[in-house]
């Protein structure tokens, strides 16, 4: 009787066993799923392969919520307007933020190799304005009255790319002409701010 019981116990493990390794040999991670997890952007930019560096995964900046607005129309934004406006809080830390805008920033300066833009970048707010403005790839800087920011924002031509950090989650919300990149902290901006890149670079 002991004997037919361990007989019976090793057909059960041995059937257990099979089915196992038939599931893992079932599932397979493709590339796809891979990238995913990746922190770096592989596309195609007007016929050049690019790898672009991302400040969060693949897979955690699609989890952006998207308000009002598309991937698809943050492109066509993005490459049908003339004028790239943006607006951030100057005086937000590293920490809080401050390191998203910049990674952004640096983004859309390396973007405009490919797609020229005139780029207005506030860079000291007073009385007036003083911007960093690109224009052909070249960098120049000049001061604007509040008159003349305003002219420039509320123009047909402009894209207003505005990042803040907020009480939500990873957000990109458009109002008008306006898309706001926000997030209550850090990471969430760093998602945020990878999902708007994605979504004007992916093909």
């Amino acid at each position: 009787m002991m004997k037919k019981f361990i007989i019976f116990g090793i057909m059960c493990l041995l059937v257990s066993s099979c089915l196992c390794i038939e599931q893992r040999n079932n599932y397979k991670i493709s590339n796809d799923d891979l990238l995913k997890y990746s922190k770096t952007l592989k596309t195609e930019i007007n016929g050049v392969s690019v790898e672009i560096p991302l400040r969060c995964t693949i897979n955690d900046a699609m989890k952006t919520k998207l308000v009002n607005t598309s991937d698809k129309e943050i492109k066509e934004y993005y490459l049908t307007k003339p004028i790239i406006y943006l607006e951030y809080n100057l005086s937000l830390s590293q920490k809080d933020g401050g390191v998203s805008i910049m990674d952004l920033v640096g983004k859309l300066i390396w973007l405009n190799n490919f797609y020229p833009h005139k780029m207005v970048i506030p860079i000291n707010v007073s009385e007036n304005i003083t911007a960093k403005v690109i224009l052909n790839n070249k960098e120049g800087y000049t001061t604007f009255t509040p008159s003349e920011i305003e002219m420039i924002k509320n123009s047909n031509k402009t894209m207003i790319i505005k990042v803040i950090k907020t009480n939500n989650n990873a957000t990109i919300t458009k109002i008008k002409n306006t898309f706001i990149i926000e997030g209550n902290s850090l990471y969430a901006l760093d998602m945020a701010e990878s999902r708007f890149i994605i979504a004007i670079c992916n093909n």
